[in-house]
């Protein structure tokens, strides 16, 4: 039950967001630290430290979200782990696979040279253009998409590089993708005429990303000015995931997909190396300059069978 909070007292946040929280956190030192579980994985003095910071954040404006992105920033600078807050992501080096180290709402312009991230050219079964999505290779003849970009009136597509672009052999929406329906799994291939001349990035396939998890999404939709066809990049963090799909919330805070970005990476890093772990299906707003993003999950088993069925080669982490 909510009540109308009097001038002058300090709300807390609901009862149940702090057990979400803490939940959270156990499942961050167990993946991200590795510690091994006693009672839980958060030591007493770790979950009293950070859920008292956790509640200082809340108390003082911080969403939920924002507050837990806060937290396992802190989290993460203490313990030295790579992307934290004193090691910030070079977005743009992550999708040209510099050496595997670390458009879009408030993201970064990004170079297309050697990018494995691709604009993807619909076209209609007359050869018309038809729309604009992102896709990212994943072998030498292979781009992984959304299945919403390659279904409906879509007949084929180009893959646009830097040096120029390459035609669809073949588009492979996942058969049970239906457009009425919203948790619809949302991945697609595209098979092309000729080997790609672009690094390949591998797929998560041992784990789903976790929530509190710091990632990189890319693509060539809509930006703040709303201009599209440029390839940018930004981070975001994990807000929650069920078995289909894994969730971001925007805020302001990291950055943000928009209409043209659909089928891009979210890329997380599994034993020093980014990875693609989902794929960016949709949002909840339409000016996207807030609200709740979804990514196809890759660890779906429905979608590896799809992807991997058709992409055997496509390298796994």
């Amino acid at each position: 039950m909510c009540a109308e909070v009097a001038a002058g007292v300090t709300a807390f946040p609901p009862r149940n967001q702090s057990l979400d929280f803490l939940q959270a956190l156990d499942t961050f030192y167990r993946d991200e630290l590795k510690r091994g579980i006693e009672l839980s994985y958060v030591d007493l003095e770790g979950k009293a430290v950070w859920l008292s910071e956790y509640l200082r954040l809340r108390i003082e404006g911080a969403s939920g979200v924002s507050a837990r992105a806060q937290v396992f920033l802190q989290i993460r600078d203490a313990a030295g782990i790579p992307g934290d807050g004193t090691q910030p992501v070079d977005a743009c080096a992550v999708v040209r696979q510099l050496g595997q180290t670390p458009g879009i709402i408030d993201g970064q312009v990004c170079s297309e040279m050697g990018s494995a991230v691709v604009e993807l050219d619909l076209l209609d079964a007359a050869g018309e253009p038809a729309g604009l999505c992102t896709g990212t290779v994943i072998a030498p003849t292979a781009v992984l998409t959304a299945a919403h970009c390659l279904a409906g009136d879509i007949a084929g597509a180009r893959v646009r590089t830097a040096v120029g672009t390459i035609d669809a052999a073949s588009i492979h929406p996942i058969p049970s993708y239906r457009e009425e329906e919203p948790r619809s799994l949302d991945v697609g291939v595209i098979i092309t005429t000729e080997n790609l001349p672009l690094p390949s990035f591998p797929i998560l396939t041992s784990r789903s990303a976790t929530a509190g998890e710091a990632g990189v999404i890319a693509g060539y939709g809509v930006d703040r000015s709303g201009r599209d066809g440029v390839l940018q990049a930004g981070t975001v963090t994990v807000d929650r995931i069920d078995s289909d799909f894994i969730y971001t919330i925007f805020e302001g805070v990291g950055s943000n997909t928009c209409s043209g970005d659909s089928g891009g990476p979210l890329f997380v890093q599994e034993a020093g190396t980014w990875v693609i772990a989902e794929v960016t299906s949709g949002g909840d707003t339409a000016d996207c300059l807030s609200g709740s993003n979804d990514f196809a999950n890759l660890r779906h088993a429905e979608i590896m069978g799809h992807v991997l069925g058709l992409v055997p080669a496509a390298e796994q982490r």
